[in-house]
Order: C-alpha cells, then sequence, then structure tokens
C-alpha cells in the first residue's frame, strides 16, 4: 500500500530516453546508453539532466520522447505478467 507515486518508484524502475539525432558527432562512442541509426536509446533515473547534458554538449535533437514507469509497469515488474495475462 501506498501513492502511486511511491508505487512506482520502488517498483517501477528506470526511465528510458529516446533521443533521434539531427546528426551523428565525432565521438559516437562516448556516448551513452545504445545507438541504432539516429535513435539513440539511454535508461536512466534522472531523465532531465542527461537530456540537458546531451544538448550541452552541442547534440541536436530531431525528436524526443521519455517514458515513464506507470503502474502496468509496476504491476508487471510485481508479478511478471501483463495486465492483459490476467
Amino acid at each position: 500500500m501506498d501513492t502511486v507515486d511511491g508505487l512506482i518508484e520502488a517498483h517501477g524502475g528506470v526511465s528510458v530516453v529516446e533521443i533521434q539525432l539531427e546528426s551523428l558527432p565525432d565521438n559516437v562512442n562516448d556516448l551513452p546508453g545504445t545507438l541504432h541509426d539516429h535513435t539513440l536509446r539511454i535508461e536512466t533515473e534522472s531523465p532531465l539532466e542527461d537530456i540537458a547534458q546531451l544538448a550541452g554538449e552541442g547534440l541536436h535533437f530531431r525528436q524526443l520522447k521519455v517514458e515513464r514507469a506507470d503502474l502496468e509497469t509496476v504491476f508487471l515488474n510485481l508479478t511478471g505478467r501483463s495486465l492483459r495475462d490476467v
């Protein structure tokens, strides 16, 4: 028993940031996360700070998406089943 935010923080896992880059930087091997084509995927506890750091390093974003855990993620993590499996 907890609040929604408490359950998500305790059992939801990290946030996922997906950034579609305008162009690839010269130091592509120094980027955090995984890179596929021009899409960088980062699993992080602090998505806003990581996004700000990458922007500060001169990366230009075409598209940005942040996925935060929700109650369905909490349920899946606790039970190993999705809501559709019930």
